[in-house]
């Protein structure tokens, strides 16, 4: 998944922000510099038009009819969203992005079914057929692109698979063998059988210096991959366990955030069980993972969520973040 990152970052470039205008006279004009920020240019080159009009279903805005193409049409609004709209998914989580939006990630914030050549028309600016840009965005990656992804894939291993005193494919992270096999993507039960297999066990991240030094070590070699952890919840009496059946710790420092479009005022408690609401009632839209009920009932960390825990679902496809005895 590094890999399939990165070319997406060598392919994909910045757009500047949307405005809402009337479609502008080229005069001929045939350069894509001459569009304004946030318009492409017809195929015929004979105006621009703001993105928002593309597929917008109200006839032609361009004269050869380039901005309601089929093809493009297609591909430019599917899912739950609808048109125009990107449908993203991060773990149990949905969000919708506009199409111009969310081509300016030169990484994606989470997986989507957008057709990639549909940035690729926005990015050079010019409205054409979709199916006229087949293979365009692989014909891109050049030998230095290759190169590059050579590069980061040592990077990756040298930092994750290797250590004097742990075994293969240990290394040493705060004083423990760790074993971030990225290569593979498993879901949370083959993830955990997979470390049994190399002698070790999903990870339990109790300790705050291991998880910092952890994530630390994750940024530094620019890991994209998410990882599943040694933590799940097999009933909400139980609540969240560690493989080694030790109670998980919640809140901060370890669980993610999560944005809510119904805000929620918040209590504390005062003298065991006396509670009053905080700051005045104030209402807040962001909650703390895990959610109740659980959006999932394993634990992870996710690129998507800046290496913070959030419980996902199990079944899902992720790499296996093991820990051994060192040597």
């Amino acid at each position: 998944m590094a890999i399939l990152h990165l070319v997406w970052m060598a392919v994909v470039l910045a757009h500047g922000a949307l405005t809402l205008t009337r479609p502008s006279v080229l005069h001929g004009a045939t350069a894509v510099s001459d569009c304004p920020p946030g318009e492409v240019a017809c195929a015929d080159a004979s105006q621009c038009i703001n993105t928002y009009y593309i597929c917008d279903g109200g006839g032609n805005d361009c004269p050869d009819g380039s901005d309601e193409e089929k093809g493009l049409c297609l591909a430019w609004g599917t899912g739950m969203c609808g048109m125009g709209h990107v449908t993203c998914k991060d773990g149990g989580s949905v969000s919708c992005y506009s199409v111009p939006y969310y081509c300016q990630f030169p990484q994606p914030p989470c997986e989507s079914d957008l057709d990639m050549r549909v940035c690729e028309i926005l990015e050079n600016g010019e409205l054409r057929a979709l199916s006229s840009v087949a293979n365009e965005e692989t014909s891109k990656v050049g030998f230095e692109v290759v190169e590059m992804l050579y590069d980061l894939f040592l990077q990756q291993v040298n930092g994750t698979l290797d250590h004097p005193n742990c075994k293969f494919p240990y290394t040493l992270i705060e004083g423990q063998c760790i074993s971030i096999f990225f290569p593979a993507k498993v879901d949370w039960g083959a993830a955990r059988a997979f470390c049994s297999v190399i002698g070790g066990e999903l990870l339990v991240l109790q300790q705050y210096d291991l998880f910092l030094a952890l994530t630390r070590r994750l940024q530094e070699i620019d890991m994209v991959t998410d990882f599943w952890l040694g933590g799940y919840m097999e009933n909400e009496t139980i609540g969240w366990t560690w493989v080694n059946d030790a109670p998980v710790e919640l809140g901060t420092p370890f669980w993610a955030l999560r944005y809510t479009e119904e805000c929620q005022p918040r209590e504390i408690a005062i003298h065991g069980n006396l509670t009053l609401p905080a700051n005045e009632g104030q209402c807040y839209h962001y909650t703390q993972a895990p959610g109740s009920p659980p959006l999932g009932h394993c634990l992870a960390l996710t690129y998507g969520k800046f290496f913070y825990m959030s419980d996902e679902m199990c079944l899902e496809k992720r790499s296996p973040l093991c820990v051994a005895t060192p040597l």
